[in-house]
């Protein structure tokens, strides 16, 4: 495993971390924005002056470790989506079966075979079920 996780940081090449900052900024002005804040008030709940945010946003100039901590734990998103690294949604998730607005059921096993797992998601109700 050590190997494996070696080869891995020797792909990653300056350019790709140029470009992983590059896209940042974009990437934190939709996260502001999604939230609905301004500058100024990011500004205040996070220290970091007006100026710096709105040329972090502009890509003018990149954002450090602490910034982006900051701007991460301000915006409730990890530093995975802030980067761009985020992992692909779960393939389990495009399973799902819809029945009408209320109800769906997510696989939770693979169908190789054997035992299968389901989440059954229903609505909630007023009073419980009368006993059959």
């Amino acid at each position: 495993m050590e190997r494996h996780v070696r080869k891995r940081a020797e792909r990653v090449t300056g350019d790709d971390v140029a470009d992983t900052l590059a896209a940042m900024g974009p990437r934190l002005r939709a996260a502001r924005e999604h939230r609905g804040s301004t500058l100024t008030g990011v500004s205040c709940a996070t220290g970091i002056s007006p100026s710096t945010l709105s040329r972090i946003e502009a890509s003018r100039r990149k954002p450090t470790l602490e910034v982006v901590l900051r701007l991460a734990k301000e915006y409730g998103v990890s530093l995975d989506e802030l980067a761009g690294t985020a992992p692909a949604a779960e393939p389990r998730t495009s399973a799902l079966q819809r029945f009408g607005d209320d109800k769906a059921v997510l696989p939770l096993t693979r169908y190789v075979g054997g035992l299968h797992a389901h989440k059954h998601v229903l609505p909630a109700v007023q009073e419980p079920p009368a006993r059959p």
